[in-house]
């Protein structure tokens, strides 16, 4: 048994295909823009000891978004939860996570604080997820003074990778969707796989200059 699910955004179309069988998830997205694959792309690198580690054993670190230098980058806030019901929230923090008790939440939900819980889900939700999925970030351009200042500290390393060689379990690499304004997509109409894939893959056009 398989479920697909889409979501499009400035002709960009966003794809999952989850196995329930095998619990698999395979993720595709159709950009217009960026037809073709290139076949090679560049991480930027300061020096420190992790880069060198990474650098020596051949291995690329993937990031959580609370450590990248866009606030708005897989941010929380790309997701709206708003619609969720009382029983979705007694499910998560009275059930699962056992983080109020079932009265502390109907107290909540019907409350002018219900805010409260739509943001504690989303910061939660958003922790929890990027636990599971890091993010690696990488360009077409390998001599930007602007990347070579921000993320090599002018003094770094730039990694070229020829992406055919990238491990079967890499998802992607993905052309990011650069956009004049985010969007927010409904928790409650995608699977957490695709809300993932949408917000590694979407910026503001602000930052189209990295060619990411």
């Amino acid at each position: 048994m398989s479920a697909k699910l889409s979501f499009n955004l400035k002709d960009v179309s966003y794809y999952t295909n989850i196995d329930l069988e095998n619990q698999t998830i395979d993720f595709s997205i159709q950009n217009p823009h960026k037809g073709t694959q290139p076949e090679t792309l560049y991480k930027y690198y300061s020096i420190n000891n992790y880069s060198i580690e990474g650098f020596v054993n051949h291995f690329l670190f993937s990031a959580h978004p609370m450590t990248l230098n866009d606030k708005y980058d897989c941010a929380g806030e790309l997701i709206d939860y708003s619609n969720l019901s009382l029983v979705n929230y007694i499910d998560r923090f009275s059930k699962e996570l056992k983080l109020y008790s079932v009265e502390k939440v109907q107290e909540l939900y019907n409350s002018e604080n219900k805010w409260i819980l739509d943001r504690t889900f989303a910061d939660l939700n958003h922790l929890i997820l990027f636990m599971k999925f890091g993010i690696i970030s990488l360009t077409e351009k390998y001599d930007d003074p602007l990347m070579w200042a921000h993320y090599s500290q002018n003094s770094g390393f730039v990694l070229k990778l020829k992406t055919t060689l990238l491990p079967a379990d890499f998802f992607g690499p993905f052309p990011i969707n650069y956009v004049d304004n985010l969007t927010k997509i409904d928790f409650l109409n995608y699977h957490s796989a695709l809300c993932v894939l949408y917000q590694s893959n979407v910026k503001q056009n602000i930052w189209a200059t990295e060619n990411e």
